[in-house]
């Protein structure tokens, strides 16, 4: 599996020196077929974490609903390398509810709580994202904009942002400053220009949806005033991780949405990864802590 990953990762090398045009999409789709085996494969394919999230999206896995695998010691160390493909991976272990003879998901989600912190558990117990609106483009970005790199910097050193676990406020808050200082790259304009149509559209969706409680985290991290380009993609990114894991739970209309933003989605990933692996965390959590709270005759 980790040849696979790394077969994608440069894909675009080898295509251009002569590889087969499909290959990205042929070694996915064995990936695909095996989710456990290819999410326990980021462990030794030698990419950076940020590369793993990436491809993690646009190889379709980020839509995954694998079995529960067999032993913890693999999914421990992923949720400390790539927490996003952690939480793809015990999806299952996160939707069901405390009870006893759970040992194992027990030692897991003790786990996961080290690694993501308080809000993990907040989250997991039905209530609202205590930190949803950290990494909002709102006014204080726009100002932010106009200034100087130093004086940006000045600004940051100022605000002495000191990131922890993976979803606290101010682990939030470095990863949405990686977005700001990556929002004049191509991808991430290609993908402003898209960003107000795909966070509507997936409001809409995830509303008609059994979950659409979690709408309210794409709110949160909507601009104040509703303004679209590069300040929509902090909830782009949002929307697109929360549509993709309502898809994993058998969503059709979600899954068709994300296939075709996937493209869109795994270049915001590439320039922001930090943000978009806290966002496909969130999201799983979200809807998992949706799953438990519901009445079992609901998920039966």
């Amino acid at each position: 599996m980790e040849r696979l990953w790394r077969l994608i990762y440069l894909a675009d090398e080898l295509i251009g020196a002569g590889a087969p045009a499909s290959l990205r999409e042929r070694c996915s789709a064995v990936l695909r077929d095996q989710p456990v085996m290819a999410l326990t494969g980021f462990l030794n394919a030698g990419l950076d974490a940020g590369t793993c999230v990436a491809e993690l999206i646009s190889s379709g896995l980020a839509v995954a609903w694998p079995t529960v695998p067999d032993g913890t010691r693999a999914a421990e160390r992923l949720g400390s390398t790539v927490p996003a493909a952690a939480a793809v991976l015990c999806s299952r272990f996160l939707a069901e509810p405390p009870g006893p003879d759970r040992d194992r998901s027990a030692d897991l989600l003790d786990a996961a709580l080290v690694q993501c912190g308080p809000n993990l558990e907040a989250v997991l117990d039905g209530d609202r994202d205590p930190s949803a609106q950290v990494g909002q483009f709102g006014p204080d970005a726009e100002r932010m904009a106009v200034l100087s790199a130093e004086q940006v910097e000045a600004v940051w050193r100022a605000a002495a942002v000191v990131p922890q676990a993976l979803l606290d406020a101010d682990t939030r808050a470095v990863a949405a400053r990686q977005m700001f200082d990556a929002r004049r790259s191509a991808e991430l304009a290609r993908a402003a220009r898209e960003a107000t149509s795909i966070v509507r559209s997936a409001e809409r969706l995830v509303a008609a949806s059994p979950y659409r409680a979690v709408a309210a985290q794409i709110a949160a991290r909507r601009h104040p005033g509703g303004k679209g380009g590069w300040l929509a993609l902090p909830a782009m990114s949002a929307s697109l991780a929360l549509v993709a894991r309502i898809t994993a739970r058998g969503n059709e209309a979600c899954r068709s949405f994300e296939r075709g933003w996937r493209d869109c989605w795994a270049g915001l990933a590439r320039q922001a990864p930090d943000l978009a692996g806290i966002d496909l965390v969130l999201a799983e959590a979200l809807i998992a802590g949706a799953d438990r709270s519901r009445p079992a005759e609901e998920t039966a």
